[in-house]
């Protein structure tokens, strides 16, 4: 009986904690959608990165490049 009354004591803690990482993540999202740094339709980067093509980077810096030669 005492196994389960410590298993019972442990679910409760482990249920505590995951809710108060929630209100720590509702907290930081909330504080990241008022930071003017990010915008406000800003999408999960994880999924863009299944979304990129494998090659993005150079792309990227060849576009970067071509910005910087063009303003020269």
């Amino acid at each position: 009986m005492t196994d389960f009354r410590e298993m019972v004591i442990d679910m409760g803690r482990i249920q505590q904690a995951n809710a108060r990482a929630k209100q720590k993540h509702i907290e930081f999202q909330i504080a990241m959608s008022e930071n003017k740094i990010y915008p406000e339709d800003r999408h999960d980067s994880d999924a863009e990165e299944f979304s990129r093509p494998l090659n993005w980077q150079e792309e990227q810096a060849k576009d970067i490049e071509e910005l910087e030669e063009s303003e020269s």
